[in-house]
């Protein structure tokens, strides 16, 4: 079951614009004009309620629905979720439950950017102390070798390609 888009309203009864007048309570309703506070009382206290953001997207979970207040969002109510459920965003409502939603090419390549910026810190990390040996005259011949193997390594990471992610032919570290 789902409950959707729900959005504050000013009560009609006396009462109701006495305590949203106050300021001290927000009311919503949803499309079908559902009051949150009513809905509260009619919830299985087994079932899972979700909070539902505007693109579909799972922003809050939980079995006791009075910590959700879906104000611009909507609530849909499940007896089960999948494991692993979060709420960062990589989850989404779709028709009647919630699945793990693909990333899109956009944020792939994102991912893929940040892990290249993390493997040239560790090829930067390697290469500095071995460079410092041969600026001082006191590089190793294993080290020269090492540092051949790293900056190689560096330069053809530089060039690879992130817009191809997922499908990206990483350089593999040096032995």
């Amino acid at each position: 079951m789902i409950y959707s888009n729900f959005k504050q309203y000013k009560p009609t009864d006396a009462n109701g614009r006495l305590l949203a007048d106050s300021g001290d309570v927000i009311f919503i309703r949803d499309d079908s004009e559902n009051d949150w506070y009513e809905l509260l009382e009619t919830f299985p206290a087994s079932a899972w309620k979700l909070r539902i953001d505007a693109n579909n997207a799972v922003r809050g979970f939980t079995k006791d629905a009075s910590s959700l207040f879906p104000d611009e969002c909507s609530v849909a109510v499940v007896d089960s979720i999948p494991e692993g459920l979060d709420t960062s965003g990589r989850w989404v409502w779709e028709g009647d439950s919630v699945v793990e939603r693909a990333p899109t090419k956009d944020e792939l390549i994102a991912l893929a950017n940040r892990q290249k910026d993390a493997l040239m810190v560790v090829a930067t990390a390697a290469i500095a102390p071995l460079q410092d040996a041969v600026d001082l005259g006191i590089a190793t011949d294993e080290g020269l070798a090492q540092l051949k193997a790293w900056k190689t390594y560096r330069v053809l990471l530089s060039r690879t390609d992130i817009a191809r992610a997922p499908d990206i032919d990483w350089p593999p570290l040096p032995a």
